[in-house]
């Protein structure tokens, strides 16, 4: 049986900020467990962490 999310609706700050504290520490993590586990829309995930590419605080594995 599938399972429901309920999608959150955050601002972009806050959701950089959660992003960042859930992959600190992890080797690699994929956009899509990201997105579930923090309820955010996976649109969302994928604006953030190219951000955060940008930025040079997160890179890619």
């Amino acid at each position: 049986m599938a399972r429901v999310i309920e999608i959150r609706e955050i601002t972009d700050g806050l959701a950089k900020i959660e992003l960042l504290e859930y992959i600190k520490g992890k080797k690699r993590v994929y956009p899509s467990n990201i997105a579930n586990t923090l309820r955010l829309p996976l649109e969302q995930v994928f604006r953030i962490t190219n951000e955060l590419l940008g930025e040079g605080k997160v890179e890619e594995a």
